[in-house]
């Protein structure tokens, strides 16, 4: 397959001189315990980690990224009128963002949770406070490691439907749906959120979407080749995924890059029956999954680390990997399904 033109921002993050270096002793620690989970779900039914909750500003700030990056690299008309969301968790703090910019209708996929109505109300107040403040969007100083990074974080007024922010009966309307899909709705106000496995089980808001996008999800998605086809086909033509990927080890391993020295035995003992672990796919096999899907890619704004294994500490399956998968720790990606 002929290579296609990928146009790639790289943003460079320089790693504190005390790294942590891969000490043997240590690496051991680290996958004992991890085969030791692993173990115990096959003892016991595997049991689903509750989400992490998460609040106003930090939905805020990943929406804002996501629609600041599309606009700016994939020229994503804002705001957009349907978008997608892979992986939310138990929070609709991202779609009542979205929401609250103008766009018209909103889907959530998710795998593990559900979203609780007190602490969503809560979120929804303050997001709706942010809105009307026009609050610059929270940047490295209050979420170091959140991704992807943006070089202006002021209000992005040109991006958002400002009637909608301020619109009193859509406040009604939020307040009414987040009651309603917490009390175990499935659409309500504009906001679908749908719980399920077996791939994206969609409403009518899922389908000719113009945004779909995800926060940290794809490394946990074992087949990609099956999942970026079916993103396709709910775009509308021209229509744009973002997925926000990180490919560290997610304290697997000792040193940030590590999950890629464990043999496949071992890693498959250490994810036992757990419903999903990190598949350890590097940037470029996402980058050809989606071409393979047929995806145009548009950007890929990547962070670099500094790799310290060596080819010989790397399992035998992980030796083919270019020296530039071995330094990317994370990236945001963004690709367009042809078409107008």
């Amino acid at each position: 397959m002929s290579a296609m033109p990928i146009h790639e921002r790289f943003v460079t993050e320089d790693q504190p001189v005390n790294e942590p270096q891969v000490v043997p002793l240590q690496d051991t620690y680290v996958m004992l315990r991890q085969l030791a989970g692993g173990v115990r779900t096959f003892l016991r039914s595997a049991q689903e980690e509750p989400c992490q909750q998460l609040g106003a500003p930090y939905s805020y700030s990943v929406w804002m990224r996501h629609l600041v990056s599309t606009a700016r690299f994939g020229g994503l008309a804002c705001p957009p009128k349907s978008v997608v969301e892979l992986g939310p968790g138990s929070s609709l703090g991202t779609a009542l963002a979205a929401r609250l910019c103008g766009v018209q209708r909103y889907a959530a996929h998710e795998v593990v949770g559900r979203p609780e109505a007190n602490r969503e109300l809560k979120v929804l107040v303050e997001l709706i406070k942010m809105f009307m403040e026009r609050e610059e969007i929270p940047g490295e100083e209050d979420y170091p490691r959140l991704r992807p990074k943006l070089t202006d974080y002021s209000y992005p007024a040109s991006l958002i439907d400002e009637r909608a922010a301020a619109d009193p009966r859509l406040h009604e309307t939020l307040s009414a749906a987040v009651a309603a899909i917490g009390a175990g709705e499935v659409s309500a106000g504009g906001i679908s959120f749908v719980n399920g496995r077996d791939g994206l089980q969609c409403t009518a808001a899922c389908r000719s979407v113009d945004l779909l996008f995800s926060q940290a999800v794809m490394q946990y998605v074992d087949d990609l080749e099956d999942a970026y086809r079916e993103q396709l086909e709910l775009l509308a033509p021209g229509g744009l995924i973002s997925h926000e990927i990180d490919f560290s080890a997610h304290e697997t391993a000792s040193s940030w890059n590590g999950h890629w020295a464990i043999s496949d035995l071992a890693w498959r003992a250490m994810r036992g029956a757990k419903p999903y672990f990190l598949n350890r796919h590097p940037f470029s096999r996402h980058v050809r999954a989606m071409r393979r899907a047929g995806f145009e890619m548009v950007a890929a704004l990547r962070s670099r680390v500094r790799n310290r294994l060596s080819r010989r500490q790397l399992a035998p399956r992980f030796r083919w990997l270019p020296e530039d998968d071995l330094n990317v720790r994370d990236a945001l990606i963004i690709a367009r399904r042809p078409g107008t």
